[in-house]
C-alpha cells in the first residue's frame, strides 16, 4: 500500500467514523475529488478495510464500516488520526 492509498485509507476511516455512513459524493467533497473517483477509493477501501456497502435506489450505495469493526475505542482518537492523516498527506509533497 502506497503513502497516498494510506493517506485515503485513513481518511475514509475518520470519514465513516464521524459520520456513520456515507456516499459517494460525501467522499468527493472530503476528497476534493470527482464523484468516479470518490466510487473508486470507496471500492478499493471496501476490499482492504471493514467497510460495507448497501444499495439504496439505482445505482445509489451507502458505504459505512462493519458492524463488529468499531474504530471509536482505537489507539487513537479522531484528533491523533486527523494528525497523522496530516502527516501522510506532507510526506506525499
Amino acid at each position: 500500500m502506497s503513502m497516498e492509498q494510506l493517506g485515503k485509507a485513513l481518511g475514509l476511516i475518520k470519514l465513516l467514523n464521524e459520520k456513520g455512513r456515507v456516499d459517494s459524493s460525501d467522499v468527493a467533497k472530503e476528497f476534493n475529488v470527482s464523484v468516479r473517483s470518490a466510487q473508486r477509493y470507496l471500492q478499493e477501501a471496501s476490499r482492504l478495510l471493514p467497510i460495507q456497502s448497501e444499495e439504496e435506489g439505482k445505482n445509489k450505495f451507502v458505504y459505512s464500516l462493519m458492524e463488529s469493526y468499531s474504530f471509536k475505542q482505537s489507539l487513537m482518537n479522531t484528533t491523533e488520526m486527523s494528525i497523522v492523516s496530516a502527516l501522510i498527506d506532507h510526506a506525499k509533497t
